[in-house]
């Protein structure tokens, strides 16, 4: 749940939407009064995973849909350039449903991204969104889930 304050600016919100930038460790919200809630490729970067789960949790209302990725650390991609060094969490996509399932429920969940090496020594990668049914050859983890 990280947003960056310049891009507060650019977000103009309709309805009943309302951004702000908080830790994901410790929403500044009352328990029970989410009923989005979104992270994308943030999961990996936060020390205390846990912490941020159950804060997750704890704001969203019963019910509460969660849109959620992660990179798949140990995809090919991962194999040929080396480990992201901003990454201090990593799961395989059943680990991650394990992770999750104390917590939250998986509706929907895909393997995603196929890599394209064709600058493999580059820090930024391009993918395009095929799926494999071999979790390798996937640089991406997308997940719907439920309270």
């Amino acid at each position: 749940m990280y947003i960056h304050e310049s891009l507060l600016k650019l977000v103009k919100p309709r309805g009943k939407a309302t951004l702000f930038v908080a830790s994901a460790t410790d929403i500044p919200l009352a328990d029970n009064s989410v009923d989005f809630l979104i992270s994308t490729e943030v999961m990996e970067h936060i020390t205390n995973v846990n912490s941020a789960i159950k804060e997750m949790y704890r704001v969203a209302k019963p019910g509460a849909k969660l849109l959620l990725s992660i990179p798949n650390n140990f995809c090919f991609k991962y194999s040929r350039k080396g480990h992201h060094p901003e990454h201090v969490n990593s799961w395989s996509y059943k680990q991650f449903i394990n992770a999750m399932s104390p917590y939250f429920r998986v509706i929907e969940g895909k393997m995603n991204g196929w890599w394209l090496p064709w600058f493999p020594n580059i820090r930024y990668s391009y993918q395009i969104g095929w799926s494999n049914f071999d979790e390798h050859y996937n640089t991406n983890f997308l997940f719907v889930l439920d309270t």
